[in-house]
Formats: structure tokens, C-alpha cells, sequence
């Protein structure tokens, strides 16, 4: 491992930002004789590739690859600012660790680092501590921070006693024989008052800055408590909240009885870490003689790539926690050995038995071991699936003429030939003998991807739409660099696996973690994972996965690499159909910056389209079908121009206001994320912000931005809108969206829990901080006359008056600080609830704003991501129109106003019906605004209101998009 000295650590560094943060670390690097002055330039491109600050106030800053030949020694520079320095979009720098890598020495130190930024403590101390040997030590994992220890010898179930004050002194003595070091004062520790959190559980816990967090508990049952627990526990600081929480998540659930009558240690200590199974489970006795050691454990992880989930493996029989079955390592760490349990865990899915089944007759197969035969007197748990595995159905082929339903990754229609792309076969041996030849190879396959993936940001940027494609091309560089990714491929290489073997577990082990994220928009970021990863294998293995079709043709494939889509010729590729992917992809996002429509999540069906078929794409109204005439074929290419020409039509009127036939204006504006997306959005025609996603914000700093840098952003905003609506609603995380460093339950359905203003309800202070924000950014902009600022604060997620009256009283509490500035307030109509009682909430607001997304989805009881049923959660159905006309004529009634901020807004028929309904706002996609404009002054408000009050009466959403304003 690399050696540190304190002559390589400065806890005062003189830089006042970041450019002379990094020629002060190469000074100190030249100086030592580490690196040649011009490495410098290659930190600065580095820079300007990806960032290199990893989190919690620590930045990695190195060269590129292609600077290696200047670095003479390999080592590392620690550079302390005690102020902090910003080091991009608002990231703070207190401790940067400058890196001359001329090998692999210092990966070391980066593995260290990940286990540091998430530590806060650990990363205070490194930013804060006066000792470079406690940097040295922080840095070498030599100084971990205190964790709370529960040991199974210091638990005990069963026991027999008259009343607690024994189960207190039984604890009190566990913990007294386990700890190590000077004593402390066991007696007066046995006469303090323990917490009662149940009824038959208690909780003893005392501060000690000397000796280890650690913990013991006594499970028993005496004349008057049939089951009772009693737990005492050694801390300091605040090591034990997360034990804590784990404890009042338990009592939550209704899991406290479980706890209080675990039937053995194990169990205990399983309930107490917070080990329970997730989804479905099966268990098997482990039938290996010498258990499960490298071997079986490789085989084993093999089969679970192979499913394509994650799952869970628990040995019944250990005291460890349960692992993932993706690492051989840590099945190994199980200890698992002749006829122990193994539990496995699959979230439940469509495949879960057979995903089950195939891991119970893989391990009764002895995983490449032969078996040996279980006692009979070795039962397995009650939980184990016997069903037997269901037969696989291949996918049918769809017939001409049937409708394939996708979502739509970027807009357009096509028509043409099919081209179907099977998937890649990589072909590899697992086992190499060779361990040197064979990290050599893989460290030269990655060089080559590099070295591509820089050429094609050099080709990138000569084009327009260049920089969407430079960001995500530099991410993939960055995946390039992670040491948890070349790391951990590299550590399986010595157990006699091939370099194609070693990396592929890897990255579909990384890629498989990044699916199940319940987040969508992270979740659909493991398909960089895989771009990357194959690139790097067909290296390896000398596959070629390019098209060679030259005729103009419609791509359908099983997922569309972002790698891929720059490669990619409009003229050539009409269009391009996916089994999978997602709407927010990168590959999504290129698509729509290249103009290519894109249309995903089709399913496996569109694989098996006959080859000589020709096909009609249409993503805007997110289908594919196989054509089954040449009149269908003409008709659609009709339809396509016909579409084509008025986007154009509508792109060169888009300045003009959305003006009914009769004279009525509607407002368009637009949804946006940052203050960024706004210019564009106003060259698009936008007449202002309709939703401010201001959430997002907070997404992109480590910590919850400081009252001054909300300011900044929202005055860019307010600066660029020049007057027009500023609509901003409120923190809204939670459900799918949550924020890392915002303390929150873990949920059953988290849709129907704790999220939007329910959350700023829990989190008061945070969201006066940011009204706090809202209102300086408005009176600064107050202050020009030119800009007089026409802001709007609403709050999402509403329900019940009393919420709306406390959220207001808050914001009075605000502007009572900082008097002086008009503003509107409202709220989110997206809950039944909201739209119903709109009448009470109406006297009390000045606006509604209708989430159609999310309402849908609640009156329908269906989740708009649900793969088989979100094509019935249409926003166009009548009892979401009827709810949105109960809530205009609310509003009217009281001098308000009501917007939508949903898909609907921008829908072809439902943005005709919101303004025949009375809806004054219309927000939407940016791109979707000029042709929304188009239509509305197409049509008068006489038609508009005819076509809804008869969509209000449809008896279905298909009957409602039949309506046709010219039949009015």
C-alpha cells in the first residue's frame, strides 16, 4: 500500500479557489518529485471532463490517462481548506487529495475514501483534525469511526426472571465481562432509570467516550410478563441512532412482539441488525461437505447474474447479516457450511419462482461440488418453496395490424423496413491461468474504450447538439475510472478467472444494485452501466456489435446504448424500437437531440418481428405496429407529413399567444427544472414558468443548499423571466423521490406516505428556509423596475385544510421577516381528496394548479409506471376532467384561477377540453409548447366548451379522444 508522510499533508493550503487549489497541489507534487510541471494541464482537462469531488467535502483531483508519462513517482497530495472552496454547481471542498498515479498504488487510498464520505463523522474529522497523523490515519482506514457492535455471545432469549431490574443487571454483567479496557462505574450503571418504549421492552443506555459502543440484551419471561426484552447499551455521540431508528421502525411495523419472543439468539440478533427478508423467499440446506467455499460460491454467483435480479442470501445458521448473492466474497463470509440454511430473497416479480426454483436445484446440485446427502433430521424452514417451476413461454410474434404499446423516448413517426438486432453473444472461458496476462488485457481493453469514447467527444464538439452528448460520454469515462468497478475486477482475475469473466460479474453486479433503486430516473442509469461494461468486453473478446445495415430501415433492438446513438444516421435509421429502457435514459436523451424517434419498453415481443415486415412507429401516440396493407402503409407515411408540416407551421409561429378563434387567450408555460432550461423554454414560445420543479435544487448538493444559494438560483430565474409567472412549487421529495441526506422511513408504499408538503410539515424549518429563499429572491428583483417580479409559491401534496393553514401560517411567519413583496399563493390539486373539497380550500388561496399525473394515479388506483396497467391511467378520463371542473368552478367563485401542470396540458385533445373547462394556465414540456400553442388557436372557446362538457358525460377515456372539435 502507498505510504503517506506529513510532509505530503497541508492543513492550511493559501488557495482561495479551485484553479489555484490545483496548481497549488502540483506545485507540492513537483516539488516532492512526483510529477513534471505540465501535469497540471491534465488535471485541468480532467476537470473540465467530469469532476472529480466524490461527496461529503472531498474532491479526488488527478490527471488524465494520457498525462501517466509525467508522473515520475506514483503518490498523493492531501490539501486541507479550512473555509472550504467551491468546486462545481455549489459543491464544497474541504480536504482535496491530489493523485499522481503511474500505476495502481493509490487505489488503496480511493476504496478508503468511499467508506470516509459516508461517514459525517469520519469526514469531519479529516476536514477539522490539527494532526496530519490523524489525516494519514482517517485516510489508511486506520481511524474508522465508532459503530455500535451487537454480538450474539451478548444476547440471551428464554430466560427465566422475577422482574426487570434482573434482566437491567444480567445486561449490565454481559457487558461488563465483554468490555475491554479500564472499568467503568457498573454499579451506579445498574441504579440508572431505564426507558420504557413498550410495554414489555426497555432500554438502558449510557454515554462512555472510552470504551466501544456496544450492546446487550436479555429476552425473558417472568409471572407477570409472558415475553419482555431488556436492552442495555454503551454509546457515544449519536453512534447509536441508527439502532435507534431501527427500534422505532420495528415498533411501527407492529414487529416489537416478534422481538420480544424471538424464539433463539439468532433471531434476536437478526431483528436487532434490522435483518428481515424482503419479497419472496426459499430455503435450502447446504448439501457441500466442505460448504460453501470459493468454488460453489463462484458458480452460484454466475447463476444469479444470470437471473437478471438481486437477491438476498442469508445463512440461517451464522451470525452474520445477509449478504448479496453478486459477490463471492461475501458469500464466502457467510461461514456456511454442511447443512447449514441458506435463506434467499428475490423482490417479488412475474419470474420470482422459477428465479427461486432455479437457485434451490442449483445448490441441491452441489453448485460444481459433488453432494453429499443430507441427515433426514436436518428439516428445512416452513418457508421454503415446493411449488414447481412454471414452464418459460417463449414470446409470441405480434400479427399485422396489432397495436404495440411503448413509451415514448423521443418524438416522431416512421415508416419502413425492419431491421431486429439480436442481442450480443459474447463467447469466453470462466477460467484462465494466467492471472498477470490476463489484468493486462483488461487494462488494455479499457484503455482502448477510453480512447474512444474521447474521440468521440472530439467529434461531438463540432456539433450543435454536442454538449448533451460531451456530459454523457464524460460519465462514461468516469465509470471508466471508478476504482470499486477496475478494482473489484481486478481482485477476482487471481482466483484463476478470465479478464472477460472477471469484468463482466462486475459491471452487471453494479449494473444490477443501480436497477432496483427506487428511484426511476437512477434506476434507469444501469444501462450505462452496461454500455460501458460491453464495450469493454467486446474488446476483450474481439466481438463486433455494430449494424452493418446500410438501407434505410426502423432498428429494433432489446435496449438502445447511449454509446450507440451518436453512431447512429437519421437518413439510415428511421427509428428505433426497444424491448426495454426507459423515457429518462441518456439513450433517450440523445435520441431526442439527434431527432431520431424513439420508442421503449415494448416488451420482448417486438424481437420476434418477421424480418421482411415493414413498420409504422408513432411515438407520440406510443405505438409500433406491423403494417398489413400498402394502404396502411400510405396512410401512415400521409399522417407523418401531415405532422410533420405542422410542427414546422407551429415551430415559426410560436412567439404568437395562444388565441382562440373567438378572441380567448391562453397562458402556455412551461414545466422546467432549473433556472437553466428557462432561455430555452422562452425561444420555444413560453410565456412563463408554470411548475418549477424546485426539488431538484436540493438534489444537487450533498447537504440541503444554504438560504443564499436558493437565492442565487431563483433570481436567475426571476432575472431571465423579465415579469412573466414565476411558479414555484415547494420541496417536493419523498415517495419516488428521495434526498439522500433527508431522514426518511422506509415505507410499505412510500406513493400513499410521507412525501411533498407532508414532508415539509415534518421538516418546518427546511421549508421556511426555502420560502425564506423565495421571498429575497423576489424583493431583490423587486428592486429593478424593469424586472418587476411576478412570483407564485404553491405547495404540493395537499389534502386537508388544516394542512393548508398550517403550511400558510408558516409562510405569514416568513414574510413577517421580510416584508414587502407581492407574491400568489396556492396549492397542488393531485389528490381526490383536494378536487372535492375544492370549495372550502377555494376562499383561502389564489390559485389551483393540477397535477394530472399524479392525481390519475390516485383516483385510479393505478401506478403510472405499472407495466401492464399505466395504458388504463389515462388523464383524459372523465372522472379526472370532472374532478378538474369541480375545482375551476371553485376557483370562479371566488376570484381564483386554476392551471394544469400535467401530461394533459400538452395532450392533442386534452389541452382543447382543459380550455373549454375553464382551466386559465397550461404548463408543459418545453418542446411540446409551440404545437400546443398552434392547436389552441386553431379551434374557438364556443367549440372547446362544447367538446368538454361532452367529455364530461363520455362514459370512457377512449370515448373522450374520439371527440373532435370540427364536430362542434
Amino acid at each position: 500500500m502507498l505510504e503517506l508522510s506529513k510532509q505530503d499533508v497541508e492543513l492550511d493550503a493559501p488557495c482561495t479557489n479551485k484553479e489555484e487549489a490545483l496548481g497549488f497541489i502540483v506545485s507540492r507534487m513537483v516539488d516532492g518529485g512526483l510529477v513534471q510541471p505540465d501535469y497540471l494541464a491534465g488535471m485541468v482537462e480532467r476537470e473540465s471532463q467530469t469532476s472529480t469531488y466524490l461527496g461529503n467535502g472531498i474532491a479526488i483531483p488527478h490527471g488524465t490517462p494520457e498525462t501517466r508519462d509525467m508522473v515520475k513517482q506514483t503518490g498523493i497530495k492531501v490539501a486541507r481548506f479550512p473555509k472550504g472552496l467551491d468546486w462545481s454547481n455549489g459543491q464544497t471542498v474541504y480536504t482535496a487529495v491530489g493523485i499522481a498515479a503511474k500505476s495502481d498504488e493509490h487505489l488503496g487510498i480511493l476504496k478508503k475514501l468511499t467508506h470516509i464520505i459516508s461517514s459525517d463523522e469520519l469526514s469531519k474529522r479529516l476536514h477539522t483534525t490539527s494532526s496530519p497523523d490523524e489525516v494519514i490515519a482517517i485516510l489508511k482506514g486506520e481511524a474508522d469511526a465508532p459503530t455500535l457492535s451487537i454480538h450474539l455471545p451478548n444476547l440471551r432469549t428464554g430466560m427465566k426472571l422475577a422482574f426487570s431490574d434482573e434482566a437491567r443487571a444480567l445486561t449490565v454483567s454481559i457487558l461488563r465481562k465483554a468490555s475491554p479496557g479500564p472499568q467503568i462505574n457498573w454499579g451506579a450503571m445498574i441504579l440508572l432509570q431505564p426507558l420504557q418504549l413498550a410495554d414489555n421492552l426497555w432500554l438502558l443506555c449510557t454515554l462512555d467516550d472510552v470504551h466501544p459502543p456496544m450492546l446487550a440484551a436479555v429476552q425473558f419471561h417472568s409471572p407477570d410478563l409472558p415475553n419482555a426484552l431488556f436492552i442495555t447499551l454503551i454509546t457515544r455521540g449519536n453512534v447509536h441512532k441508527p439502532f435507534m431508528d431501527q427500534l422505532m421502525a420495528l415498533r411501527h411495523s407492529g414487529l416489537i412482539d416478534k422481538l420480544t419472543s424471538a424464539p433463539d439468539p439468532q433471531t434476536l440478533y437478526r431483528l436487532l441488525k434490522g435483518v428481515h427478508a424482503e419479497g419472496k423467499t426459499a430455503t435450502c440446506r447446504i448439501p457441500l461437505p466442505h460448504g460453501l467455499h470459493a468454488r460453489p460460491a463462484a458458480q452460484l454467483v454466475e447463476l444469479v447474474n444470470s437471473l437478471g435480479v438481486d437477491v438476498l442470501v442469508e445463512n440461517l445458521d451464522g451470525d452474520g447479516d445477509p449478504v448479496k448473492a453478486n459477490s463471492i466474497a461475501r458469500l464466502i463470509s457467510l461461514g456456511a457450511c454442511f447443512g447449514h440454511r441458506l435463506r434467499f430473497s428475490i423482490a417479488d416479480n412475474p419470474h420470482v419462482q422459477n428465479q427461486l426454483d432455479s437457485l434451490l436445484r442449483e445448490v441441491a446440485k452441489g453448485l460444481g461440488d459433488e453432494p453429499t446427502p443430507l441427515p433426514d433430521d436436518l428439516p428445512v424452514d416452513d418457508s421454503q418453496s415446493t411449488q414447481p417451476a412454471q414452464q418459460h413461454r417463449p414470446t409470441a410474434a405480434p400479427k399485422p395490424g396489432e397495436k404495440i404499446k411503448g413509451l415514448c423516448g423521443a418524438p416522431g413517426m416512421a415508416v419502413g423496413s425492419v431491421f431486429v438486432q439480436q442481442e450480443v453473444t459474447y463467447n469466453y472461458q470462466e477460467q484462465a491461468t494466467n492471472p498477470a496476462e490476463q489484468r493486462q488485457r483488461l487494462e488494455d481493453a479499457i484503455a482502448t474504450v477510453r480512447a474512444r469514447i474521447r474521440e468521440r467527444i472530439k467529434v461531438t464538439g463540432t456539433q450543435a447538439s454536442s454538449n448533451e452528448a460531451k456530459l454523457i460520454a464524460g460519465m462514461h469515462l468516469a465509470l471508466l475510472d471508478d476504482p470499486s468497478l477496475i478494482d473489484d475486477a481486478q481482485e477476482l482475475i487471481p482466483l484463476n478467472k478470465s479478464a472477460e469473466w472477471a469484468w463482466h460479474t462486475t459491471y452487471e453486479q453494479l449494473a444490477s444494485q443501480q436497477e432496483n433503486n427506487p428511484d426511476k430516473l437512477l434506476a434507469e442509469r444501469a444501462a450505462d452501466f452496461r454500455d460501458v461494461g460491453s464495450q469493454v468486453l467486446s474488446v476483450l473478446t474481439g466481438t463486433d456489435n455494430e449494424s452493418n445495415e446500410s438501407a434505410p430501415h426502423i432498428l429494433v433492438c432489446h435496449e438502445l446504448p447511449a454509446s450507440k446513438v451518436p453512431m447512429l444516421d437519421p437518413a439510415i435509421t428511421l427509428a428505433v424500437v426497444t424491448a426495454v429502457g426507459g423515457v429518462t435514459s441518456h439513450a433517450a436523451i440523445l435520441a431526442r437531440s439527434a431527432g431520431i424517434p424513439l420508442l421503449v419498453g415494448c416488451g420482448e415481443q417486438v424481437l420476434q418481428i418477421p424480418a421482411d415486415s415493414r413498420l409504422i412507429v408513432n411515438c407520440d401516440d406510443q405505438y409500433t405496429l406491423i403494417a398489413d396493407s400498402e394502404d396502411a402503409v400510405q396512410q401512415a407515411l400521409a399522417e407523418k407529413q401531415t405532422r410533420e408540416e405542422a410542427i414546422r407551421v407551429a415551430h415559426d409561429n410560436r412567439m404568437k399567444p395562444a388565441i382562440t378563434t373567438d378572441g380567448v387567450q391562453l397562458e402556455v408555460v412551461a414545466n422546467v427544472t432549473n433556472s437553466s432550461q428557462i432561455q430555452k423554454a422562452l425561444d420555444l414560445g413560453a410565456e412563463g414558468v408554470g411548475l418549477y420543479r424546485s426539488e431538484f435544487v436540493y438534489m444537487e448538493f450533498g447537504r440541503e443548499p444554504t438560504v443564499e444559494q436558493q437565492v442565487t438560483e431563483y433570481g436567475q430565474a426571476l432575472s431571465l423571466l423579465q415579469g412573466r409567472p414565476f411558479v414555484v412549487r415547494t420541496l417536493d421529495v419523498g415517495g419516488d423521490k428521495p434526498l439522500p441526506y433527508l431522514p426518511m422511513e422506509t415505507e410499505e408504499n412510500p406513493f400513499l406516505g410521507i412525501r411533498g408538503a407532508r414532508l415539509s410539515r415534518l421538516y418546518p424549518d427546511m421549508l421556511k428556509r426555502q420560502l425564506e429563499a423565495l421571498i429575497k429572491s423576489g424583493l431583490a428583483a423587486d428592486k429593478d423596475e424593469n424586472n418587476k417580479p411576478n412570483l407564485k409559491i404553491m405547495f404540493p401534496m395537499i389534502c386537508d385544510i388544516h394542512e393548508w393553514r398550517e403550511l400558510k401560517q408558516m409562510t405569514a411567519d416568513v414574510v413577517n421577516d421580510h416584508t414587502g413583496l407581492s407574491f400568489e399563493l396556492g396549492m397542488m390539486v393531485e389528490i381526490p381528496s383536494a378536487a372535492l373539497m375544492s370549495d372550502i380550500f377555494a376562499p383561502e388561496l389564489d390559485f389551483f394548479s393540477v397535477g394530472t399525473n399524479d392525481l390519475t394515479q390516485y383516483t385510479m388506483a393505478i401506478d403510472r409506471g405499472h407495466p401492464t396497467l399505466s395504458a388504463m391511467a389515462d388523464p383524459i378520463h372523465p372522472s379526472i376532467l370532472r374532478q378538474i371542473k369541480m375545482t375551476v368552478d371553485s376557483a370562479d367563485s371566488h376570484n381564483g384561477w386554476v392551471g394544469v401542470c400535467g401530461e394533459l396540458a400538452a395532450d392533442p385533445v386534452g389541452s382543447i377540453i382543459l380550455a373549454g373547462l375553464g382551466v386559465k394556465e397550461l404548463s408543459m414540456s418545453v418542446k411540446a409548447i409551440p404545437l400546443t400553442k398552434s392547436r389552441l388557436r386553431e379551434v374557438s372557446m364556443k367549440q372547446a366548451q362544447a367538446m368538454a362538457e361532452a367529455a364530461l358525460y363520455a362514459e370512457s377515456a377512449q370515448a373522450v379522444r374520439a371527440l373532435k372539435p370540427e364536430d362542434f
